[in-house]
């Protein structure tokens, strides 16, 4: 754009330009459009529609293809064939009819066009040409709705708008997405194919051309040549989808879910979260199910096989055993430890110092020769029993920490806060303790009915 006021003269190219197109519009006289589109005595006749687009405008037309009888036979079919074109300038679509009769006559005639000039704001050709083909569909339906015809095809030289018509509309960002789902809906029963630029009279719509040039053109007034013969002479419709432009970035959200592999929470009772391990053990060794038909983890899933389960006399039955308890009892710990400390037990695993940021870091933990967590320390050489020189290595925020300081709690006849601080390092120690045992004790009931609070009268004064 020149950017001129009113009254500056314009540029001598300009000037030429208008000149130029002023002389050519008196040709538009000598034009002669023929009103009827059909073959003489049709026997079948078609629609072909064409649009295109530049960058300056878009445009369509439609032709009548038709083919002539002879013998006074009457019309075997017609056909639309629609084309689309773009450019930066303009865009662009035409219709035409294809007609045949029982003698194999064909006759291909321009039906409509139309052209609109592109957008101010750039896009790219593909939206244009998208646009083009929108022009097409418009056009097409208001053909259609006049003649009513059957067979219907549509054609672009842009192979990006057949694979965006091929795609569902919510894949597509907003632009394409709207423009799509309105050429999918007016154009349900059309098929749309693909053609190369020279063939597509859209082309001469979306660049322009001059009326001595588009007076002798056939490819305009007659639609390309391939029209002329079968449909399996016609260009194939091959398209990729792979590399589609304007597709909307799919985001998956994955949730990783760790599987408790007992439900500790719905016992409130640790003597019991104790037996039904225990028992769940039983079941495991009593089915004698292979390894490699067992999930992995602490606690496995275990199903019966009857073909593989040991004789009667060497299954386990009647009460638990203390080595029932005992092996229910370690697998429960290293469960906790596996979901309270998973870092410091990778790290303990491979031999390795824990970060000094660890909140294990200053017990000196180490792994027994069982896989649980234990306090090191200097206690190593004295003569105390091994599980108070290393006591379990607890997370208070665990549910079992819970259960096991309710189970000291009865044990010692609802001993309080301190009693129970005292007793527990002889086998556990649970980080965070005194929170978590002075929880049990301010929330068991019969210590609430016998330490009764009495409430403080509220002074006047």
């Amino acid at each position: 754009m020149e950017k001129l006021t009113w009254d500056e003269p314009v540029p001598t190219s300009i000037q030429t330009k208008w000149t130029s197109y002023r002389y050519n519009l008196s040709k538009l006289n000598d034009l002669q459009i023929p009103r009827y589109a059909l073959c003489a005595k049709p026997t079948h006749v078609e629609i072909h529609g064409f649009s295109d687009a530049s960058l300056q405008g878009y445009g369509a037309c439609i032709y009548l293809r038709s083919i002539d009888q002879q013998h006074n036979i009457s019309t075997i079919y017609v056909e639309i064939h629609g084309f689309s074109d773009a450019s930066l300038q303009r865009y662009g679509a035409c219709i035409y009819l294809r007609s045949v009769d029982q003698q194999h006559n064909i006759s291909v005639n321009l039906l409509c066009s139309k052209t609109k000039v592109a957008p101010l704001k750039p896009i790219t050709i593909p939206k244009l040409e998208l646009c083009a083909a929108l022009l097409l569909s418009k056009l097409h339906d208001e053909v259609q709705r006049s003649l009513k015809l059957v067979k219907s095809f549509l054609w672009t030289d842009s192979s990006i708008v057949l694979g965006w018509l091929k795609t569902s509309p919510n894949l597509l960002k907003t632009f394409v997405c709207n423009r799509v789902a309105q050429i999918q809906e007016l154009t349900p029963e059309c098929t749309w194919r693909h053609v190369g630029t020279k063939c597509n009279p859209a082309d001469l719509l979306s660049h322009g051309v001059s009326p001595d040039v588009i007076k002798n053109s056939t490819l305009w007034w007659n639609g390309p040549s391939f029209l002329q013969g079968d449909e399996t002479t016609w260009p194939s419709s091959d398209y990729s989808n792979s590399a589609l432009p304007e597709l909307k970035k799919t985001v998956q959200a994955f949730v990783s879910i760790d599987p408790e592999p007992f439900p500790m929470t719905n016992f409130s009772r640790y003597s019991r979260l104790r037996q039904v391990t225990a028992y769940c053990f039983r079941f495991a060794k009593n089915s004698a199910l292979p390894r490699h038909d067992r999930a992995s983890g602490p606690l496995t899933s275990f199903r019966f096989a009857k073909n593989s389960a040991l004789p009667r006399h060497d299954r386990a039955s009647g009460p638990l055993t203390s080595e029932e308890l005992q092996s229910a009892s370690t697998s429960l710990f290293k469960i906790a430890q596996s979901q309270c400390f998973p870092d410091e037990l990778k790290t303990l695993t491979k031999s390795k110092p824990l970060k000094p940021s660890s909140k294990l870091s200053s017990l000196n933990p180490f792994l027994d020769s069982i896989g649980i967590i234990r306090v090191g320390g200097r206690l190593s050489n004295s003569q105390f029993s091994y599980d108070k020189k290393h006591p379990i290595i607890l997370s208070g925020k665990h549910h079992l920490s819970k259960l096991i300081v309710t189970h000291e709690h009865l044990r010692l006849l609802h001993a309080g806060p301190q009693l129970l601080l005292s007793s527990l390092p002889d086998k556990f120690w649970i980080i965070a303790g005194r929170n978590i045992v002075k929880k049990v004790v301010h929330d068991c009931i019969r210590c609430l009915r016998f330490s009764p609070q009495s409430p403080k009268l509220i002074s006047s004064g």
